[in-house]
C-alpha cells in the first residue's frame, strides 16, 4: 500500500496527462477493496481537473481573440474603412435603418445579440470573406448565430434599404432624364448609361475559380446605370 502510494505522488510530479494514464494503467491491474476506489476517485478528480483547466484556457484564449469587446472600441477612423469598408458614421447609419428589423429582446431563455455587435459580424463576413468559425471566434458568439447575423442583416438591407436606394422611374421622370440626356450629350431615346466594374475580393476556397477574372484575379462585377449627370 505505501509503495503504491509513493508512485503515485511520483507519478503526479510529472505532467498531468502522463500522470492521468498511469494511474489509469495501475487501476486496470487492481481489483481488490478500498485501494480500487481510491485509484478511481484519484482518476476522476485528476480528469476534472484537467477539463477545467483546458475550459479555463480556451475561455481565456477566445477573450483575449473577442475583437467587437477587445479591439473595435480603439479602432482608428483609417482602421474603420481598412476592416469593415465603411466610416464610424456610416455604420452607425446603418444601425439606425435597419433597428426595427434587427434590434431583439432578451428572454428567460438566452440573452439576445446586441443590434450593432449583430451588424458588425455580417459586415465583418461580408468585407473579409472569413469562414463563419473564425468570426465567430473573434466576435464571441457561436457559429450559427454568425450565419444568422449574415442572413438576418442581407434579409433587413433588401427589405428596408434596397427601396431607397434603388427605385424604379416614373414617366415624367424618365422624361426629365431624356431631354438632360438630348440637350447635353446629344443622345436621344436614352435614360442612363450602364457599365460593369470589378470589384477586388478574397476569393473563398470553394467555386474560387468562379470569381476570377479575365484580367487575372479575383473579383464580383458590379454592374450600375447613371444617368445623364453620372448619378446612380
Amino acid at each position: 500500500m505505501y509503495i503504491l502510494g509513493f508512485m503515485i505522488m511520483e507519478i503526479e510530479c510529472r505532467h498531468r496527462t502522463y500522470a492521468i494514464e498511469q494511474i489509469r494503467g495501475l487501476r486496470d491491474e487492481i481489483y481488490y477493496g478500498n485501494l480500487h476506489f481510491y485509484i478511481r476517485s484519484s482518476l476522476r478528480k485528476e480528469h476534472n481537473a484537467a477539463d477545467k483547466d483546458d475550459r479555463r484556457c480556451y475561455g481565456s484564449l477566445l477573450n483575449a481573440l473577442h475583437l467587437w469587446k477587445n479591439v473595435v472600441p480603439g479602432f482608428t477612423d483609417d482602421q474603420w474603412i481598412q476592416n469593415f469598408l465603411m466610416s464610424r458614421e456610416t455604420f452607425q447609419y446603418i444601425c439606425h435603418c435597419l433597428k426595427p428589423a434587427l434590434d431583439k429582446m432578451d428572454t428567460n431563455y438566452r440573452m439576445s445579440v446586441p443590434l450593432q455587435k449583430g451588424v458588425a459580424v455580417a459586415m465583418w463576413k461580408l468585407a473579409t470573406n472569413a469562414e463563419y468559425r473564425s468570426v465567430a471566434h473573434l466576435f464571441g458568439v457561436g457559429i450559427s448565430t454568425a450565419c444568422d447575423c449574415v442572413k438576418d442583416f442581407c434579409s433587413s438591407v433588401e427589405t428596408i434599404l434596397l427601396p431607397e436606394v434603388i427605385q424604379m422611374s416614373n414617366a415624367e421622370k424618365l422624361n426629365e432624364l431624356f431631354l438632360y440626356f438630348k440637350q447635353r450629350w446629344g443622345l436621344t431615346q436614352c435614360v442612363g448609361a450602364i457599365d460593369d466594374s470589378h470589384i477586388p475580393i478574397l476569393a473563398s476556397k470553394e467555386y474560387h475559380t468562379e470569381y476570377f477574372n479575365r484580367k487575372g484575379w479575383y473579383s464580383v462585377v458590379l454592374l450600375a446605370v447613371v444617368d445623364g449627370k453620372g448619378l446612380f
